[in-house]
């Protein structure tokens, strides 16, 4: 996606998550792209997340 009014962050989400089914806490890191879509206005339209 190319536009003057796009913008794409690359993010690494990282934590810790104690799933209700088993009795240990997962550790888990994600890599996940952000895109941001802006109006005319410069407020964001659209937030869109992909699975990197």
């Amino acid at each position: 996606m190319v536009d003057a009014n796009v913008v794409l962050v690359k993010m690494t989400e990282s934590g810790k998550v104690k799933p209700a089914h088993l009795d240990k806490t997962i550790k888990y890191n994600k890599t996940n792209i952000i895109s941001l879509e802006f109006n005319q206005l410069g407020l964001i339209k659209h937030i869109r997340r992909h699975h990197g």
